[in-house]
This record gives structure tokens, C-alpha cells and sequence, in this order.
């Protein structure tokens, strides 16, 4: 019990260490640039990579948590199905043996427990959590290495038009995280559809 506090209490540590590590960064990003901005016309952009970064941080620890959690939720909730339907089982075959009704009362209890699952299972897949805390993740890990090279004068940013650099930069890692949430909800929506068809054939 001890040991799980204190491992709990260790990753609530080190999470804290890696926001003040984020705060840190982004602070000393917007500092540096405020330092050099000279052109008015980069206001907006300052403003909208200021919004999109806070957003971008807290939807993806929101979809982090959330992923987690739902696919405990969803083990737990397996285990307890697939446990009743084993005590459920043992129970007839000790009061009744194994007759043919009885046979029939397993397989629709059987049918039912893993229709139950592959809702909860297709629910979770609906949500995104993961997909959308992967690519979130990934679009951040992006920024924030821009921000890195930015503050440190890396190539590119070591010129004077550094600000205009930056800029590209992020519109670019923006422009291709929008084509990975595309194509994820066009593959998503592909597997509905076989889905679909799937069911269709089989009614025929």
C-alpha cells in the first residue's frame, strides 16, 4: 500500500517537474520573441501560437487521462462480465449438467456479454482519446522543439528574419497536423462503412 502512494506520489512529481519544465520554456519563448518583435504585422500570429500552444498542451493531457481511464473502465468492466459468466456456468452445470437448454442459455449469455464489450470497445474508438492525444502530443513535442532552436538561435533560426522562420515553421507542423486528423477520420469512417457493408452481405 505504501510502495503504491509512493509511486503515485513520485509520477505526481514528476509531472509537476515537466509542467514548470513547459511553463519555463514557453515563457522564455515569449520573451525572446517580444525582445526582437519589430514588425506589427506578427502580432496576430504571436496572439493565435500563444492560444493554440495553452490549448494544445491541455487537450492533450485531457485526452492522455481520459484514455486511460475509459480503457480500465472497459477492462474492469470485461472482467466482471466474463466473471459472471463464468460463476453463471459453474452454477447451472452443478444444479441442471450440461443439457441442451442449458446449452443454448450459454450462448446467449456468451452472445450478449461480447456484444456488450465491442459497444463499449467501439464507443471508446468513437471518443479518439488516443488518436487525439497522440497527434496533440505530437504537435506539441513540434512546437516546443521550434521554441528550443528558436531561443538557442539554431539553424534556422540564427538569421535576422528568425521571427518570419519560426512562422513558416509552425504553420507548417499546423498545416500537417490537420492532414493527420483528415486522415484519421477518413480511415475511421472507412471502417464504419466495411462495417456497414459487412452486415449488409451477411443479411443477403
Amino acid at each position: 500500500m505504501r510502495n503504491g502512494r509512493a509511486a503515485i506520489a513520485g509520477e505526481k512529481k514528476k509531472k509537476q517537474k515537466l509542467t514548470k519544465q513547459k511553463q519555463k520554456l514557453f515563457h522564455e519563448w515569449m520573451n525572446k520573441w517580444l525582445d526582437e518583435a519589430e514588425e506589427e504585422d506578427l502580432n496576430v500570429f504571436f496572439d493565435l501560437f500563444k492560444s493554440v500552444y495553452r490549448y494544445t498542451l491541455c487537450v492533450s493531457e485531457r485526452n492522455k487521462k481520459e484514455n486511460f481511464k475509459w480503457k480500465l473502465i472497459f477492462l474492469v468492466i470485461l472482467s466482471v462480465l466474463w466473471g459472471c459468466y463464468a460463476v453463471f456456468i459453474i452454477t447451472i452445470y452443478f444444479q441442471n449438467g450440461l443439457k441442451l437448454s442449458v446449452l443454448a442459455e450459454q450462448g446467449l449469455v456468451m452472445l450478449l456479454t461480447v456484444f456488450l464489450c465491442s459497444i463499449i470497445s467501439k464507443w471508446i474508438d468513437i471518443k479518439k482519446y488516443q488518436e487525439t492525444w497522440v497527434r496533440h502530443s505530437w504537435q506539441l513535442q513540434k512546437m516546443e522543439t521550434e521554441m528550443m532552436r528558436f531561443i538557442s538561435g539554431i539553424e534556422p533560426y540564427h538569421r535576422q528574419d528568425r521571427q518570419l522562420k519560426f512562422l513558416e515553421k509552425i504553420l507548417q507542423i499546423w498545416s500537417e497536423n490537420e492532414e493527420k486528423f483528415v486522415h484519421n477520420m477518413e480511415e475511421k469512417e472507412k471502417e464504419l462503412m466495411d462495417v456497414f457493408h459487412s452486415i449488409k452481405d451477411w443479411n443477403k
